[in-house]
């Protein structure tokens, strides 16, 4: 119990505030979460992210970063996952990739560790790099867009936390692949390899991304394309 105390920082666990009030979560909307799993990994992810040291968040240097963010896709995991957290550090914001635990039912959270530092979490849950950038964009659209403050879990059906959950998501399917160009692509319908592929590489992204985004908007079955995709483990991204 005493390390269970020490590890949460508090004299008791009573003392504990509920999650939901400090952090915006990308949750699972049908997710069977357990607080406390979900309190441990984001606690870890706390604890690693107050040794980091970073800039002061700046919003603009931020936004920036972002943008190079996406030219990465194409690079190998252990690559990308360095420049990402280096770009994203100097633009005052701590990306940890921290491992999941079992019934958190979170991809990623967004938390402020202080009125100058923020801090994305991300986990490999899923496994695929196509939701990996997904969740990225995702929640850094609530670095740029939200007040972080607000609780983002779009459990309850919640209307005004579901708003910001919504322009988050559209966020990051809009910076991955834009608007114009994927309605132009589907409208085609030629969902072949080598058309995802030519697609991908005008875009400057990688296939499978492409692949994600087909087999979650129901354009192709789920077991399509599936050799275009690149799988992910927690050795991918070290520390």
């Amino acid at each position: 119990m005493r390390e269970l105390l020490k590890f949460f920082g508090t004299p008791s666990l009573e003392n504990l505030q509920p999650t939901t009030e400090v952090v915006g979560f990308r949750v699972t909307e049908k997710a069977k979460v357990d607080e406390w799993a979900l309190r441990a990994w984001l606690r870890r992810g706390e604890i690693e992210a107050r040794a980091a040291d970073v800039a002061a968040c700046d919003e603009a240097r931020f936004r920036n970063a972002v943008k190079a963010i996406r030219g990465l896709t194409l690079e190998e995991p252990n690559d990308y996952w360095t420049n990402m957290r280096t770009l994203c550090a100097d633009a005052g914001v701590v990306l940890l990739g921290v491992p999941h635990l079992p019934k958190t039912g979170a991809n990623g959270v967004t938390r402020w560790l202080s009125p100058q530092v923020a801090m994305i979490q991300l986990n490999l849950r899923y496994g695929t790099a196509d939701i990996f950038w997904f969740t990225f964009f995702h929640e850094a659209a609530h670095v740029l867009r939200h007040d972080i403050k607000r609780v983002f879990v779009d459990l309850q059906g919640d209307a005004r936390d579901g708003s910001a959950e919504q322009d988050a998501d559209a966020f990051a399917r809009d910076i991955l692949i834009p608007f114009g160009d994927w309605t132009e692509f589907v409208a085609a319908q030629r969902f072949r390899a080598s058309s995802v592929t030519d697609f991908a590489s005008k875009q400057g992204i990688h296939p499978g991304i492409v692949v994600g985004r087909l087999q979650h908007d129901g354009q192709i079955r789920r077991d399509w394309l599936n050799d275009l995709t690149v799988k992910l483990s927690d050795s991918d991204f070290p520390d």
